[in-house]
């Protein structure tokens, strides 16, 4: 048996270790990439000490709302214990609902369903009528682009030795994938194009990854070999395919911007590429945004978040209003973020912007 006695200051995160009998990390890894096992280690210098602190209290924070709402399941717990980005994700995921709490709002539905069969976060309200659905994103920055464009690199390697008539591979579905668990995939890959014929879509939920492969003549390897992807690609691919409400009320996407990556580029993915025409003088925004001010969109909302390492909840908000929402984000949502409407490029674009919200740290 594990001895967690280290952890009595955090007895949520000391719960879910006795029960999970989580093992205490020796090596410690650099602080940006540092997960469960390292967090809780017992192997820690004096100097450390401070920041292992901080990270335990926000883990024990984030397990407390799962235990209170009865969320700790299979899945999750799996999750959770892993030792790629899938734990971060859970853990922003649970982050998010502890901030949404403090402001009031009332959890009703977890993992409802969603629009594109899968699973949505969060069904809030303030008001039992006024319903809001809500999907959480972790964006983790270049990490994620470099992994995910090297891995196509190497499929395509794959391709041109098992399957050469192949010359299009799309990755629908990716979380970070660490490189030893990245050479088991690329073998469970190479059987699989040894024994399908094409068009075939390629799946493994243990890797949470989809990979979509065709024969489309005059496209080769356009994906494949097109090198680094950036965070506009990444977050445009993530917004067009992202998890909405099947029921007619406001869905509300929060990007947790690990690395704050995200930031730099969500006006253009959302509402279109800044252009200025030097002719006329004026700025203007092309058509080729996730929203369009003449099309009634389903998805109300997209907020970035940022968190600092002191508190559980974010200490930057921004929330971006799509121009034509087929569902309005309700007046008591807006007054429980506190925030206060702005324009963005030109009076078709309304950003919400909430600074310095409450926080809660150790």
């Amino acid at each position: 048996m594990v001895d967690y006695s280290h952890l009595n200051k955090y007895p949520n995160l000391k719960k879910f270790c006795e029960e999970e009998q989580v093992s205490l990390a020796t090596d410690i890894r650099p602080f940006q990439v540092l997960r469960l096992q390292e967090i809780i280690s017992v192997n820690i210098t004096q100097v450390m000490r401070g920041d292992f602190d901080k990270r335990r209290f926000i883990l024990d924070h984030c397990l407390g709302f799962a235990y209170k709402y009865g969320l700790m399941n299979t899945d999750r717990r799996r999750r959770l214990m892993s030792r790629d980005q899938n734990s971060w994700s859970i853990f922003g995921e649970l982050r998010v609902g502890c901030w949404l709490e403090s402001l009031g709002f009332s959890f009703s539905v977890f993992e409802l369903s969603a629009n594109n069969g899968k699973k949505g976060d969060y069904l809030i309200s303030k008001n039992p009528k006024n319903s809001i659905f809500v999907e959480v994103k972790v964006f983790s920055g270049d990490r994620e682009y470099c992994s995910r464009s090297d891995l196509l690199s190497q499929i395509a390697g794959l391709t041109q030795e098992i399957a050469p008539n192949i010359n299009d591979i799309t990755i629908n579905e990716y979380e970070y994938i660490d490189i030893g668990n990245r050479r088991i995939l690329l073998g469970k890959i190479e059987r699989f194009l040894k024994d399908s014929s094409m068009p075939a879509t390629f799946k493994d939920p243990k890797f949470h990854i989809e990979i979509a492969f065709d024969i489309k003549a005059g496209l080769p390897f356009s994906i494949g070999w097109a090198g680094s992807i950036g965070p506009e690609e990444k977050l445009s691919d993530l917004l067009r395919g992202v998890q909405l409400s099947i029921d007619p009320i406001p869905s509300l996407v929060f990007i947790y911007d690990f690395d704050s990556w995200a930031s730099h580029d969500i006006e253009n993915v959302l509402y279109g590429n800044s252009v200025m025409d030097t002719v006329n003088d004026i700025h203007y925004r092309k058509n080729d945004g996730v929203w369009d001010a003449h099309y009634q969109s389903p998805l109300t909302a997209v907020g970035i978040l940022k968190f600092s390492p002191d508190n559980v909840f974010p200490s930057d908000v921004t929330i971006y209003l799509a121009p034509s929402a087929k569902y309005k984000m309700p007046t008591s949502t807006i007054s429980a973020f506190g925030s206060k409407t702005m324009t963005l490029a030109s009076n078709k674009y309304d950003l919400i912007s909430l600074y310095n919200p409450t926080t809660l740290s150790k």
